[in-house]
């Protein structure tokens, strides 16, 4: 496998951010908090988990470890030819408050705005 630092990890990441976002919407949504605290809740969260992306390590019977988030064209146990990470130019704490505005603001947020799917038998976007 390839693995790839490249430009197109930003737009890959704050897609993915993007999609957090509208599941924790969702979420909310459905245990009927208002649409303030929904977004509160959203802001407070994305950030914090955008820190804890960028920053922090944790602790697990392997010692301690910090997350990557990587990105493949198929699914990961499918034997992807590519793997593409961050180039460093990345960072989900900065893009939080920017991908809220981009869900609450920009665009409906009941409309699930982030596109997403499931995978075919072979690994590929179905």
């Amino acid at each position: 496998m390839k693995i790839i630092n490249s430009d197109k990890y930003e737009d890959m990441a704050a897609a993915y951010q993007c999609l957090q976002i509208q599941t924790l919407y969702q979420t909310l949504k459905a245990n009927g908090l208002t649409p303030d605290l929904i977004r509160k809740i959203c802001e407070d969260f994305t950030f914090s988990f955008g820190v804890q992306n960028d920053q922090c390590w944790v602790e697990s019977d392997n010692g301690k470890v910090f997350p990557t988030v990587g990105f493949t064209n198929k699914q990961y146990d499918q034997e992807p030819d590519e793997l593409y990470l961050s180039n460093g130019m990345f960072s989900f704490a900065e893009y939080a408050y920017g991908d809220i505005s981009w869900f609450f603001e920009e665009h409906n947020p009941d409309d699930e705005p982030q596109k997403y799917g499931s995978s075919d038998k072979q690994g590929n976007p179905a």
